[in-house]
């Protein structure tokens, strides 16, 4: 019997403020003060979690099939304050100086989770290495959030060297700063190696070193025959830093941003990001789970060959949560039934803030289409792009889907699209990554696959060639959801709120610059056309002097309806607040016998009916 395996595969990822891993650059103040640089600087030294031990478990939970993420940093308690740590530098001008080293010895990097974080203007934060050949900052005011949370990337090795500059007049009850957990990084952050270099003339290491399977192929590797050379929704494809404080740990998992029908080009531009559920083991559903998960982008090759890493890798911290699918759909069956059994896998998450234009990154279009793989064209073509095990991007393709896939559970059938890669695979890490049309439209999620592994390399047993991808189309209402968990039922657990907010009825939508500056235009007609096909008039013509009309939106709509004669007079109006999916009616027995003109009204569009009344 083939292993289904999770993509539990973590791996690694307008107005007001801004909470983002946008920093202002700058050199730390100390680095020009002779008094600092003769200092003695206070260090704190935390107790080496036992490493080894810690990869030892999570090897155990996989082959046992406990649902875990694809762990990488476990978390440390920390008490880190102005107040109770560090060194005080104190300059002429009257500016401050607070530094501290920080150690967890044998960690290959360290990053900080702030629990009080709101820094006044005149406050710079910077962080570095012990070598000092990495410098992350300054961070400043614009990274307060109104949560007051804030996280940092991942710092080189075991040694932060922390450093608050003060401008003079900024009293220091003013600042609001604590970590209160730290990550220790036992693997997937060999992309900081280029820091270990001896000297400044040696050739730093790769930056990768085998974390994913040999049988991966790199993101910009040629596909021969592609009907599309796939940059957009190689673009949207970012690493996901999930911080999971319940579980003590830090892990990987993949994400698309996906654009959805109310960005505009020249108002607003909304960065939705589509992972899969459980990816969030604790199935969280406020914004603060969030506010401290950490996106990188362009953690990809600039070649086939993966010699060069794309010249920067930028992260962007902090989301808020939108909608999701309840995790899991299906208790267990027994203690030892460590299966994940789902129906839906999706989890809508919207960056907290604007993606810089220096990215070059695009939120992917979509395609809801159920019977997309019913009849498929002589060039049918379907890729995915992941991070397995938060490794350097990836992709997989095949030139077939299957629309009946399930993951798990037999009692909801085709909820996922299932592929078997022709070439490429997926693995720890890959989970949430999306599957693209040739077009480069997303159509789901990754929530896993038959693990068949790569090369009979036992090291690499996780490695699958067949994937099962949650639905957008099942998602979009995501049925099974609204009745069994009430609780939850609505918007906060259904893609199409959101990613059609107009209300458009529209089946795709194509993609945009991360800016929405070339957003695609859902021309007046086509809206109408939808809104057309939403209503049914009836009886018609009406012996009664009562028209009805049924209804079916995809989301709740505020109707206007203005019923005009012949001569395009208005002779009555009505509204309907939040129509749905039912029947109204409308009396218009004052109106005389004839022919009028009904016209039904959203924000958006407008359509007229032809009505008779004959009593």
């Amino acid at each position: 019997m083939k292993k289904i395996y999770l993509g539990v595969w973590l791996l690694c990822a307008g107005a007001g403020a801004v909470h983002a891993q946008l920093s202002e650059g700058g050199i730390p103040l100390s680095m020009n003060v002779i008094k600092a640089q003769d200092q003695q600087v206070a260090q704190q030294q935390y107790p080496a979690p036992d490493y080894n031990a810690i990869i030892k478990q999570n090897e155990l939970d996989q082959a046992n099939g406990v649902l875990k993420p694809y762990a990488v940093a476990t978390i440390v308690s920390a008490d880190i304050s102005l107040d109770n740590a560090g060194t005080w530098t104190y300059l002429e001008d009257g500016s401050k100086i607070w530094r501290l080293s920080v150690s967890i010895p044998g960690a290959k990097a360290i990053d900080f989770f702030y629990d009080h974080f709101q820094l006044p203007e005149g406050v710079r934060l910077f962080l570095s290495n012990a070598r000092g050949n990495q410098t992350l900052g300054a961070y400043t005011a614009h990274n307060n959030t109104d949560l007051g949370l804030f996280t940092n990337e991942p710092v080189q090795g075991d040694v932060v060297n922390i450093e608050m500059d003060i401008d003079p007049n900024v009293p220091q009850s003013s600042i609001q700063f604590h970590i209160d957990k730290m990550g220790a990084y036992y693997r997937g952050v060999s992309y900081l190696n280029k820091y270990i270099a001896m000297d400044d003339h040696a050739t730093p290491a790769r930056p990768t070193i085998d974390e994913s399977a040999t049988c991966h192929i790199n993101a910009e590797c040629p596909i021969a025959d592609a009907p599309s050379d796939f940059t957009v929704p190689k673009d949207a494809t970012v690493r996901v830093f999930i911080y999971d404080a319940a579980g003590n740990q830090i892990g990987f998992c993949s994400g698309t941003l996906i654009n959805n029908t109310g960005n505009t080009a020249d108002g607003v531009c909304k960065a939705l990001l589509l992972t899969a559920s459980h990816c969030d083991e604790e199935n969280n559903r406020d914004d603060a789970s969030f506010a401290q998960w950490k996106f990188q982008f362009n953690y990809q090759y600039d070649s086939c060959d993966g010699t060069h890493l794309h010249g920067t890798n930028p992260f962007l911290t902090g989301a808020t949560f939108k909608a999701r699918s309840n995790l899991p759909s299906f208790a267990a069956s027994s203690p030892q039934d460590h299966a994940l059994h789902l129906v839906g896998d999706f989890l809508l998450l919207q960056l907290t803030s604007s993606i810089p234009e220096s990215y070059g990154a695009y939120l992917a279009g979509w395609n809801r289409d159920p019977f997309i793989a019913l009849n498929p064209p002589l060039d049918a073509f379907y890729i995915g792009f992941h991070h397995p095990r938060g490794d350097v991007k990836k992709k997989s393709w095949g030139d077939y889907i299957q629309a009946d896939g399930t993951f798990n559970q037999n009692q909801v059938a085709s909820t996922h699209w299932y592929i078997p890669f022709d070439f490429g695979g997926t693995q720890e890490g890959s989970s949430g990554s999306g599957l693209f049309d040739k077009n480069g439209y997303l159509l789901g999620d990754l929530s896993g696959g038959t693990s068949t592994g790569c090369n009979n390399n036992p090291a690499y047993s996780d490695f699958g060639k067949e994937g099962l991808y949650s639905k957008i189309s099942y998602d979009w209402d995501n049925n099974f959801d609204q009745t069994a968990f009430p609780a939850h039922a609505g918007a906060q657990s259904r893609l199409k709120d959101w990613l059609d907010p107009i209300n458009s009825g529209v089946e795709s939508l194509g993609p945009t610059k991360a800016d929405c500056s070339d957003m695609p235009n859902i021309g007046i007609n086509e809206l109408k056309e939808m809104l057309g096909k939403s209503i049914k008039i009836y009886p018609n013509p009406s012996n009664t002097g009562v028209i009805h009309a049924r209804v079916n939106f995809t989301n709740a709509t505020d109707l206007k309806v203005s019923v005009y004669n012949a001569l395009g007079v208005l002779q009555k109006e009505f509204t309907v607040s939040k129509a749905y999916s039912g029947d109204y009616s409308f009396d218009c027995n004052s109106l005389a016998n004839g022919i009028y003109m009904m016209q039904f009204s959203t924000g958006n569009a407008s359509v007229g009916k032809k009505v008779i009344l004959a009593r």
